[in-house]
């Protein structure tokens, strides 16, 4: 047995013990496990968190762990795009985004790349932007396919201001260049 699957088997037993995943404990992370962590995700997701930005919130600081250990909790944001995903050393802030829109209910791209939330929701120009809108970013090039995405905060003249994951191996509120802003977009309840 893999270390990947010991893992899984683990998450199957502890889901199974609160009642929220019903299949058999093989150690495959499939839709019935996904499906079972996010019903548990969910249920342990304060009620005072609306929206996915309200949420987010609540994770500043939560971070990386150093060396071979891994954060659990930032594994399985991870995993709730990717069931392959076993470590925190994968690029995680579309992980993030997506996670807490999901968890509160809001449509998500449901995948690791940051560039893919240039086709969630509604495209709205920067200067009608507000708290909570989802700004994407690119990285090493304009044409790279590289990116990064997170919750917009505010523009501060040429900076923008966004919550986001994997900002400094954490969660935190970070500035990027406006000139580095490939889009912001307004993602709905789904």
């Amino acid at each position: 047995m893999t270390p990947e699957n010991l893992k899984t088997r683990i998450a199957q037993t502890h889901l199974k013990e609160s009642g929220q995943y019903k299949a058999k404990i093989d150690g495959d992370w499939g839709p019935l496990s996904r499906a079972a962590a996010l019903k548990w995700w969910r249920d342990k997701t304060p009620s005072t968190a609306g929206t996915p930005y309200e949420l987010a919130q609540s994770y500043v600081g939560t971070r990386e762990i150093p060396g071979a250990e891994d954060n659990p909790l930032i594994v399985s944001w991870l995993r709730m795009a990717e069931p392959w995903v076993s470590d925190d050393e994968t690029a995680w802030c579309s992980a993030f985004v997506g996670a807490m829109a999901e968890l509160t209910g809001y449509e998500t791209t449901g995948k690791l790349n940051a560039r893919s939330w240039l086709e969630a929701g509604d495209g709205i120009e920067l200067r009608d932007a507000r708290p909570g809108d989802v700004a994407v970013f690119w990285r090493s090039s304009p044409a790279s396919w590289k990116g990064h995405v997170g919750f917009f905060v505010e523009q501060d003249g040429d900076k923008i201001k966004v919550l986001g994951g994997n900002q400094g191996n954490k969660v935190s509120i970070a500035s990027y260049p406006r000139t580095r802003l490939l889009g912001v977009r307004r993602i709905k309840k789904s």
